[in-house]
């Protein structure tokens, strides 16, 4: 089957230059990707308790519930992250990290995840541009950073996933000032300001001031445990 070529084609190119750094076990700092992860969870509450909307509890079938969860958790939530990380996080950043050293890897990298998801805006628009780039170049130089730290992409995969999920733009809670697909929960902002309600029609919650700080907070978070580690690791080296 042609359709399987490619994948094969991949998964060798893969495995044989990569797959050390995809499959490694947590070394370190597993608390860490349990305090990125509550990054999710927080922007929603955030917008739940502080951005003045209304929230509604969609009405729909059995069958229809199921197609929703398995959307927004399995599909837009695990695969799409996954997918992203192993590109980006893993066959990108460890090839680029050869060239170039790691800090360079991880802005490079992250810029190339802010460009891909240009495809979702009109970019004509400067503003949606300036928005998308900074937005997603936040969340790729966090990622990128949990990867390096961590020595490993599935931290990164579930920190990506836990936002896909519970970030506020997938079929189980979306929040926008404009509902454009159905989900089981729909908070609706009633405020135009696009610092808090983002580009609407497109990954909203990522082009918002609030994940923007989140993410923020876990360069920080990433970058305080990468730096203490040296500092233990060099203390450890002179006291031996």
């Amino acid at each position: 089957q042609p359709d399987f070529l490619p994948v094969f084609i991949y998964t060798i190119y893969f495995e044989k230059l990569f797959f050390g750094f995809v499959c490694q076990t947590w070394k370190t700092g597993k608390h860490l990707v349990f305090d990125c992860a509550d990054h999710a969870g927080g922007n929603m509450f955030f917008y739940l308790f502080f951005v003045p909307g209304s929230l509604q509890i969609g009405d729909y079938r059995l069958d229809e519930v199921i197609a929703m969860l398995i959307s927004g958790i399995l599909l837009s939530g695990v695969t799409t992250a996954i997918t992203e990380e192993m590109i980006f996080r893993g066959l990108m950043l460890k090839s680029v990290e050869k060239l170039f050293g790691k800090r360079l890897a991880i802005i490079i990298t992250s810029l190339l995840f802010a460009v891909y998801h240009l495809v979702n805006i009109d970019i004509s628009d400067p503003r949606k541009v300036l928005l998308v780039l900074t937005g997603t170049m936040l969340a790729g130089l966090a990622l990128g950073l949990v990867t390096i730290h961590m020595q490993s992409i599935w931290p990164s995969v579930m920190i990506h996933a836990m936002y896909n999920i519970l970030g506020g733009d997938s079929a189980l809670i979306n929040i926008s000032n404009e509902q454009f697909f159905p989900a089981l929960f729909s908070y609706t902002l009633k405020t135009d300001r696009w610092l808090l309600a983002g580009i609407p029609g497109t990954d909203d919650m990522e082009t918002a001031l609030p994940a923007m700080v989140g993410f923020a907070i876990i360069i920080f978070l990433a970058q305080y445990r990468i730096l203490k580690e040296k500092e233990e690791h060099e203390r450890n080296h002179i006291d031996y």
